[in-house]
């Protein structure tokens, strides 16, 4: 069920489906379906776009199937942890599961892996590796793995300057797109000629029953209309309850930043002194009594928040120390003239100062899509131009729109986050929390 659920793309039923079968699996002490339902679960978090938590069901699923060795389903979750990695940008964790996939014996993934080790090197810039590997998929009797192996061998070909084999690649790459066209467009004419076949022997045999044509139309409509109302009825339902979901998930994203944020802050901080002057009382008090047993354990009670403070603190200068920097760069400096003087930018300075952000807070940019994977260009630009303090005019100037679309932009940004009605100006402090 859960299978048939994930391939209709019905995320949240195929979701609940297999975490029952994860459980029935416990109770039934199925090891093996253990590992297959974790799995399960990981691709469903993959459809939902949420990495952090694929990941987190891809990895149990691996180290269940390392504990139990079975070295057959180790190779299979290898080879997806591999893509996902790549997909993370987490490469040498990559490369580590591809190599544990390819031990494999049987070929029946061979090509899909191959395309995961090809996207892996041409990700890390191993150009020579990924020519290869791109090359090796052009061995296989399959339509949409030479149609990859075309494309990425044309991207190369680009990336070196190499335009006319490029194009050449290219050329290839829309032939197999073209004959993967034919072979869909194939099908259908097949499904419309056996469905106009079956309408000439509608149409005989309605000659037969003519003076049961008008009523069995009247029926038949009626029929049609009732299951086009129950059919829109069951969608509307699912579309209302995924978007319930996704504004569950959002929550419960969003309280998970304010929590983080909470434990990295001056009041947590103090807090935990307030704590450790209590536990200080405390063990004046065990050392009266002489409990050697109890001062131990305020001891190390009252270390382990020191020590969490002291962390604390050294991520908040480290802090200090990144945003000093970026203040101090040539394209935080670029970007606050050029919003003053009304410059245009280029795509590479919006690409500059997403990687400095980015380098500076922490894969800024990837948490934001994690929170709104359906954040615009544009939006992202703005959050990007927020990050920095450039003013609402600035960043009308910088993005081209006017200083209300800005505003309007900002003030819907905060409601599709957040459920919620508010003013643009909490989306900005949202930002510069974040």
């Amino acid at each position: 069920m859960g299978t048939l659920y994930l391939y209709q793309r019905v995320y949240n039923e195929a979701l609940s489906v297999f975490k029952k079968s994860y459980n029935y699996d416990i109770l039934s002490n199925d090891s093996i379906g253990q590992i297959y339902s974790l799995r399960d679960i990981g691709r469903t978090f993959t459809g939902y776009n949420n990495a952090d938590s694929s990941l987190f069901y891809y990895e149990n699923a691996y180290k269940q199937a390392r504990e139990i060795k079975n070295k057959h389903l180790t190779t299979i979750i290898s080879g997806e942890l591999a893509s996902l990695y790549t997909q993370l940008g987490m490469y040498s964790q990559a490369e580590e599961a591809i190599r544990i996939s390819m031990q494999a014996k049987e070929k029946r993934n061979l090509a899909s892996r191959i395309s995961t080790i090809a996207d892996l090197y041409f990700k890390m810039n191993n150009q020579d590796s990924a020519y290869y590997y791109y090359h090796k998929l052009l061995e296989f009797d399959n339509y949409y793995t030479k149609q990859g192996g075309y494309e990425g061998l044309s991207n190369i070909c680009k990336q070196n300057h190499l335009y006319k084999e490029a194009l050449d690649y290219v050329d290839l790459y829309l032939a197999y797109t073209d004959s993967i066209k034919k072979q869909t467009d194939t099908e259908n004419i097949r499904k419309m000629q056996s469905l106009y076949n079956y309408q000439l022997r509608e149409k005989e045999n309605q000659k037969l029953k003519d003076i049961n044509a008008k009523q069995e139309a009247k029926v038949i409509g009626l029929i049609f209309i009732l299951i086009l109302s129950i059919t829109s009825f069951l969608l509307y339902s699912q579309y209302t309850k995924r978007k319930r979901e996704q504004k569950k998930e959002q929550q419960r994203r969003l309280q998970e930043i304010k929590e983080r944020q909470y434990q990295k802050s001056i009041e947590f901080i103090e807090q935990n002194a307030k704590h450790i002057h209590f536990l200080e009382t405390q063990l004046q008090v065990a050392q009266s009594e002489k409990d050697e047993l109890k001062q131990e354990l305020l001891e190390a009670q009252k270390e382990l928040i020191e020590n969490t403070n002291k962390q604390i603190e050294a991520e908040q200068k480290e802090q200090t120390l990144l945003e000093s920097n970026l203040k101090r760069s040539d394209i935080y400096i670029h970007f606050h003239q050029a919003a003053k003087n009304q410059t245009n930018i280029t795509a590479a300075e919006w690409n500059d100062l997403q990687a400095m952000i980015d380098q500076t807070y922490g894969m800024f940019t990837k948490r934001l899509y994690a929170l709104f994977p359906q954040i615009s260009e544009q939006e992202l630009r703005i959050c990007l131009l927020l990050k920095i303090s450039i003013s609402a005019t600035g960043i009308a100037n910088l993005t081209l729109r006017s200083k209300q679309a800005v505003t309007s932009s900002r003030k819907k940004l905060y409601e599709k986050t957040h459920g919620q009605q508010g003013g643009p100006e909490k989306w900005d402090q949202f930002i510069q929390a974040f």
